[in-house]
């Protein structure tokens, strides 16, 4: 307790990206931030009430800082759970949805690691909450699925989705029939379980 009354207004301080002097901090700020919550054994409030700067820092920061962000966010899931959801889960989501699709593939790999962080602790408030997200994801799945079944990215796409299915099998059959990538007309279910299952 007393080594966090001092380090979280550290923390708070070096990653506030409003501040002109946090450009010579903020690579310092997250590392601190991430050693911080790998060592927490709670969420206190005061380490809770942080999370901001970092919804702030993608929303300005083009995504710079991109897997300290998501170490950060992946750390917050696991210490604090439904409590950390239940205060950031739309900025989580909104934070996820803009990085996808806007970063090179392995900020895309990190990413999808957060979104199966999320389907796996919360399996049934997790694929409606990312619903967005999945539809961005299914369109690169698509907009790759020549290749979608024979390379690393394509795997973990595909994994986000078996996830959602043996997790919570109703949103998985609804979000089949409700969405269509960009440019398909085709039974867009079928054709999925088809690349799924090609090898």
């Amino acid at each position: 307790v007393a080594l966090h009354s001092f380090v979280l207004p550290v923390i708070k301080h070096t990653t506030d990206i409003t501040r002109a002097e946090s450009v010579c901090f903020l690579e310092d700020g997250f590392e601190l931030w991430v050693t911080v919550l790998q060592l927490a054994t709670t969420l206190s409030p005061e380490l809770l009430a942080l999370f901001p700067n970092a919804v702030e820092v993608v929303r300005r920061d083009n995504f710079e800082r991109l897997r300290d962000i998501l170490q950060i966010v992946d750390g917050y899931l696991l210490l604090g759970r439904a409590a950390f959801m239940q205060a950031y889960s739309g900025d989580v989501a909104t934070m996820l949805h803009n990085i996808l699709g806007n970063v090179n593939d392995k900020g895309m790999l990190w990413t999808v690691g957060v979104l199966d962080t999320i389907l796996r602790l919360f399996p049934l408030e997790g694929p409606p909450l990312l619903k967005p997200c999945l539809v961005k994801l299914l369109d690169e799945v698509w907009r790759n699925k020549d290749c979608a079944t024979r390379d690393l990215m394509g795997a973990a796409y595909l994994g986000v989705f078996a996830r959602v299915l043996f997790q919570n099998m109703p949103f998985f059959v609804d979000f089949f029939s409700s969405v269509h990538p960009s440019g398909v007309e085709t039974n867009v279910f079928y054709e999925f379980v088809s690349l799924w299952l090609d090898k």
